[in-house]
């Protein structure tokens, strides 16, 4: 299979991931390393091989609050860092992790962030469960959560609703999960026509 797009470099080729181009390049070199470190520890925590010594005290208290969500929500990993595929789409992608949020399957996306862009998050979460959808049609993905961690051990849930009555009941902003797929669909159909032209 030759190389295949991801979700992320999709979304960012057509302009629909946030715009970092006012930060300083230091403070978003500092925070993708904090980033990938604490995605890291998410992995190691669910496989069971964690050392939190690994970690700094700012990072600590992000990863306090990934701890505090699991034990609050009840969230059960069933993997992390979860490579999909779409034969049919042809891209794929690496979701932060798949597990239970009480009865439903769910993908979430951590962010360790200060600012959360709950349009990129639906965009890129509804990438990563039409993959996942297409490689296990058997077991689909119900719900779609973007959480973002903060540095004091708290976390803030950003859910994807399903539709707009629920995202009336929940005040949520952002796109519902049919919405959120559309767009997705469209970026891949618009990526691909400009590779075609090159």
């Amino acid at each position: 299979m030759p190389d295949l797009p991801r979700v992320t470099a999709i979304l960012e080729s057509v302009g629909l991931s946030p715009d970092l181009s006012g930060i300083a390049p230091a403070i978003l070199e500092r925070a993708g390393d904090r980033g990938r470190r604490l995605h890291e520890a998410a992995e190691a925590h669910t496989y069971g091989y964690l050392d939190l010594g690994a970690l700094d005290g700012e990072e600590k208290g992000y990863f306090a609050g990934y701890e505090r969500f699991l034990v609050e929500m009840g969230y059960k990993p069933i993997a992390a860092e979860v490579k999909v595929v779409s034969r049919r789409w042809g891209v794929l992608g690496h979701t932060d992790g798949v597990g239970w949020l009480g009865a439903e399957r769910i993908i979430p996306d951590w962010k360790f962030v200060a600012t959360f862009d709950p349009y990129y998050v639906s965009y890129q979460l509804a990438g990563y469960r039409m993959l996942w959808n297409e490689m296990y049609p058997k077991e689909p993905v119900e719900r779609l959560i973007g959480v973002q961690f903060f540095p004091d051990g708290t976390y803030r849930i950003h859910p994807v609703p399903r539709d707009a009555a629920e995202a009336l009941k929940l005040e949520v902003k952002g796109p519902t999960m049919a919405e959120a797929t559309q767009v997705f669909q469209a970026a891949v159909i618009v990526y691909k026509a400009r590779e075609r032209r090159v």
